[in-house]
């Protein structure tokens, strides 16, 4: 027998980074919530970050496909019974995290209408919400550097390039 593991799909596997200054920035494993602790090595927590964001589901279908892509890839090895269960209804609300040159934490955030960061100070203190039209390419952290935000993204036939977008307020009329 051949060994091997699935992660479960949607399933919240935790964000984390690493600051210039040591401090660990995460999610917990497990957790589909939006909150994010800052702790050091030594194990204290310095801050935390909680903000109310609806879950959003997964569509029957698309949970049905995930678990028939694993089920299938397991059945070799005699073990496509599972418990389904496991599965989560809905998606971890935090998809990522990185720094900007300035400090400040980018937090990759899923709301329903598209994708959004949530712009922190080093000290938790909330900056401005930054709207997401592009398919950013989730295994590259973006680059923000003043007003431009560098990032790979991938079109409609999953090509990818790099961007750089600008950042600009929005402007209510």
């Amino acid at each position: 027998r051949s060994g091997g593991y699935h992660v479960v799909p949607f399933f919240p596997q935790g964000e984390t980074l690493i600051d210039p200054s040591g401090a660990i920035w995460s999610t917990a494993y497990g957790d589909p919530s939006y909150r994010i602790a800052r702790w050091q090595p030594e194990g204290d927590t310095t801050l935390i970050i909680e903000t109310r964001r609806p879950s959003i589901p997964i569509a029957t279908s698309e949970r049905d496909s995930a678990i028939a892509f694993v089920r299938e890839s397991l059945e070799p090895r005699g073990a496509a019974d599972q418990d389904w269960t496991k599965v989560p209804p809905t998606r971890p609300v935090v998809a990522g995290l990185f720094l900007s040159e300035g400090g400040d934490l980018w937090v990759r955030a899923r709301s329903k209408e598209s994708e959004v960061f949530d712009v922190y100070s080093s000290k938790g203190m909330y900056r401005r919400t930054v709207l997401n039209s592009l398919k950013i390419y989730r295994w590259l952290r973006p680059v923000v550097r003043g007003d431009d935000l560098w990032a790979v993204v991938t079109d409609d036939f999953d090509v990818q390039y790099v961007v750089r977008a600008r950042l600009v307020p929005i402007v209510a009329h």
